[in-house]
């Protein structure tokens, strides 16, 4: 496993970014919050280390990844089964919590939930329904090499329903020593660089790299360390279970 590195001026970006996001996400008192599985179960811990009144009671795992073959098919019937399960007729609001880079996978979250929205208000016969459910998306950023992002995630930026908390560098973003989940591999491409996974998670693997990062992010905003760790650690496979049965 390789070594990560970074500088201390990249450090206090990231810890600055999530402190912002951390409060706008609270401002928003969501009844939920969606965390992405593969790539947003760090951002839930690094945001409880900068902000211990951060919701992790509220929050729920879709199975938003490109690495599972069936993507679509498993958000459309996880984000039909929630709303199901959880739309009773008040107003339901979501802040959906991501890594950005160019945007592409966020876009595409926020796509198969209003596409999820507009069946189950089909279903039911009421077209309010999709007026009393909120969805806004919360990021950290990265600019991406090519410096352009995606242009959906743009309007949505613009249109006030995603905000973008920049940082250096995605300090947890694609690499196993930060990020404790290990997924079910179903096959390896033909270069044996890739994974494709099942929404199964095998085990739990939380790295001293990762927990020392968890505590520096704690220790930097004046938190105490000690209670710094994972969070949520039965609740995920639980969230993925529960909105993907039949």
């Amino acid at each position: 496993m390789k070594n990560i590195h970074y500088t201390m001026e990249e450090f206090e970006s990231f810890a600055g970014a999530l402190r912002a996001m951390a409060s706008y996400v609270r401002s928003k008192g969501p009844d939920f919050v969606f965390a992405p599985v593969m790539g947003s179960v760090p951002l839930v811990d690094a945001l409880r280390a900068v902000d211990r009144k951060f919701p992790t009671e509220i929050v729920e795992y879709p199975p938003n990844s490109s690495r599972f073959d069936n993507r679509e098919e498993l958000m459309n019937k996880w984000y039909g089964n929630f709303l199901r399960l959880n739309y009773h007729g008040e107003p339901l609001n979501v802040v959906c919590i991501d890594e950005v880079i160019s945007g592409s996978s966020a876009m595409k979250g926020n796509t198969e939930f209003q596409k999820a929205l507009n069946d189950f208000a089909d279903e039911k016969q009421s077209p309010k329904i999709k007026r009393k459910v909120g969805y806004l998306m919360a990021a950290v950023g990265e600019q991406p090499d090519c410096g352009r992002r995606n242009g959906g995630l743009i309007s949505l930026k613009n249109n006030g329903q995603l905000k973008i908390f920049e940082t250096q560098k995605i300090l947890t973003c694609d690499n196993l020593e930060f990020n404790p989940v290990r997924l079910r591999v179903k096959e390896t491409t033909k270069s044996g660089n890739n994974h494709i996974y099942e929404p199964v998670i095998e085990k739990f693997e939380v790295t001293p790299e990762y927990l020392t990062l968890l505590r520096n992010l704690a220790k930097h905003v004046g938190g105490d360390p000690s209670f710094t760790t994972m969070q949520n650690l039965c609740k995920i496979q639980t969230s993925i279970d529960k909105y993907l049965k039949n």
